[in-house]
């Protein structure tokens, strides 16, 4: 989730980047994957890992999950990211 590892990576060879916070976390996160032109997951999550176990409740699952990568997805299609993978986060509430 940090855009500098991303970008470290990218250049160290890796050709994927998986995010746990959908660009939430850092600001420049999305814009590097659009830099940088490679495929990108986008994981849903709330909270961070000691506070997520406390964001489980949901007024409409399916709704939020599909309100929040509409959000997500349109964003990154702003930057010209065009390979996106969509990982639901069970477990990271």
């Amino acid at each position: 989730f940090r855009s500098q590892v991303a970008l470290k990576s990218v250049e160290a060879g890796a050709c994927i980047i998986n995010d746990i916070s959908a660009g939430h976390r850092d600001d420049n996160m999305l814009k590097t994957v659009s830099e940088l032109s490679v495929p990108y997951i986008m994981m849903h999550s709330r909270g961070t890992s000691k506070t997520m176990q406390q964001h489980t409740d949901y007024n409409d699952l399916l709704k939020d999950i599909l309100f929040y990568f509409s959000e997500r997805i349109a964003k990154a299609r702003e930057l010209g990211i065009i390979d996106l993978i969509i990982d639901p986060g069970f477990g990271f509430a």
